[in-house]
Order: C-alpha cells, then sequence, then structure tokens
C-alpha cells in the first residue's frame, strides 16, 4: 500500500513539475519566441491555398521532435553522472547560453556585426536553404524547416535542456522538453495565423520587444550560472528565485 501511495505521490509531483514547465514555456513565448521564432512562423502561416493551419501543425511537430530528442538525449546523459556532479555543469551551461543569448541578441539589435560574419546572414548557404525551406509547402519540408528551427541556438531552450539533465531520466527529459515546447504553441501559431493580417509595423514592433526579452533571458541565465557556479548570491523575492 505504501508503495502504491509513494507511486502516486511521485506522478503526482511530476505533473505539476510538467505543468509548471508548460507555463514557463508560454511566459517565454510572449516575449522571447515572438523576437526569435516569430518571423518563421509568420511566413509558416503564409501558406497559399488554405492551407496554413496543417503547415503550421507540421512546423510545430518539427520543433516539438527536436526538442523531444534534446530532451531524451539530455536526460540520458544526466542519468550517468550524480547530482553533485552535474550542478557545476548545470552552472556552466547556464552561464554559457546566458552569454550566447546576449551575443545574439545584440546582433538582432544592430549592436555588434556578428550577423555580417554569421552562417545565418543573408545570402548566405544557411540562410538560402532555410529560404527555399519556407518557399516549399510539401509537407516533409514544413516539418524539416521546424526541426531545423529547433535546433536552432536558444538560451530559454538549453536552460530547460539543463533541467531536462537534472531528472536523471531519458523519458523525463524528453517530456520536460516536449511541456516546454508545448507551452510556445499558442503565440506562435497566433502569429501564424495572423500575420497576413498584421499590419508591418506592428509586426515589426512585436519582433523588436522579443529581442530585447532575449536581453533580459540573457541576463538572467548568466547571473543563474553565476549563482549555481558560487560567484555570486542567488537571488529570490518573495519565495520566487529570481536567478
Amino acid at each position: 500500500m505504501s508503495s502504491c501511495c509513494g507511486d502516486i505521490g511521485v506522478t503526482a509531483q511530476s505533473s505539476v513539475h510538467l505543468a509548471a514547465i508548460l507555463s514557463t514555456g508560454f511566459m517565454i513565448s510572449v516575449g522571447h519566441c515572438v523576437g526569435m521564432c516569430g518571423p518563421i512562423a509568420a511566413l509558416t502561416g503564409q501558406t497559399p491555398g488554405g492551407r496554413r493551419a496543417s503547415s503550421l501543425t507540421l512546423y510545430h511537430l518539427g520543433r516539438l521532435t527536436s526538442y523531444m530528442a534534446l530532451g531524451v538525449a539530455a536526460g540520458g546523459l544526466g542519468a550517468l553522472v550524480t547530482p553533485d556532479a552535474l550542478r557545476p555543469a548545470q552552472g556552466a551551461l547556464s552561464l554559457t547560453t546566458g552569454l550566447l543569448s546576449l551575443v545574439i541578441a545584440l546582433a538582432l539589435l544592430g549592436r555588434i556585426p556578428l550577423l555580417n560574419a554569421s552562417p545565418l546572414r543573408p545570402g548566405s548557404k544557411l540562410s538560402c536553404k532555410a529560404a527555399s525551406l519556407l518557399r516549399e509547402t510539401a509537407p516533409g519540408k514544413r516539418f524539416l524547416l521546424g526541426m531545423g528551427n529547433g535546433l536552432l541556438p536558444c538560451g530559454p531552450v538549453y536552460a530547460v535542456v539543463v533541467l531536462a539533465a537534472g531528472t536523471g531520466s531519458p523519458w523525463m527529459g524528453g517530456a520536460v522538453l516536449l511541456a516546454f515546447g508545448l507551452g510556445t504553441v499558442p503565440i506562435l501559431t497566433a502569429i501564424g495565423l495572423g500575420s497576413s493580417w498584421m499590419a508591418p509595423k506592428f509586426r515589426a514592433n512585436l519582433y523588436s520587444v522579443g529581442k530585447w526579452a532575449l536581453v533580459l533571458v540573457g541576463l538572467q541565465l548568466t547571473a543563474r550560472g553565476m549563482a549555481s557556479l558560487g560567484w555570486i548570491d542567488h537571488l529570490a523575492w518573495r519565495g520566487f528565485v529570481v536567478f
């Protein structure tokens, strides 16, 4: 009986945990994903022939597949090390992804000329390949576009990958990334479906907000990594851990 109740307790705790990850994905998508993935979702939604919904569905399925693969891999790696050994790695990864997010955000804002030398710059082979995928309306190409989008450098995704590694389970790691990805679906779907009636100036302002949100995410991840490494103190406000 006690074993059964214990299993129920673990299941309930896991459900609450995944619900928190889901809500986190939604909140982050309101700012960060709008600026980073919003343009891709908008172009994906501009599919001729009234197939916007199916096109966006395949795009999201591709993204979620990549996220789950990252979560399964991270959970599997986390199972090979002890929590004490994993903690410094989590701090280092959080610090690295935070700094990477800041660099990407500053490049997107035009504050540093990184994108001029980036493989994602306009006219590069990678950007041309992405553009060709956006022009393709075949179901398989939309799925591949989503998979590629899910593997792009992204600070919040990397932070959740660290959390998935902490589960020490491939299946739970995959579930964590799936929950996070599902949380980002509503906002990106709304952008994809509404891109045709959004005024260009409104879309530009929306993406600008997303770029500044990425700056905030980068600062938070950097501070969290520094705190995990013991360089600074953690900051909490009314029980909420800021970093």
